[in-house]
């Protein structure tokens, strides 16, 4: 599985064992979406707003499907 902040960056990160990522990007809004087997799944975040000092998800990402 992998998270691509959107479709149009170039920024993914590769979730660890336990589900954890980090990304670096720079203050602004954005859509956080899921992606498992190169097709995307579950529901997108979006909206998530980043400041100066970042952002934190503490809700498990809604994925559905196959991904687990």
């Amino acid at each position: 599985m992998y998270v691509v902040v959107d479709a149009n960056a170039q920024e993914f990160a590769v979730p660890d064992r336990d589900g954890a990522f980090v990304m670096s990007v720079p203050p602004g809004e954005y859509t956080i979406k899921t992606f498992f087997d190169g097709k995307p799944v579950g529901k997108a975040i979006e909206g998530l707003r980043v400041s100066e000092h970042g952002a934190e998800i503490r809700e498990p990402l809604p994925l559905g499907g196959d991904a687990r």
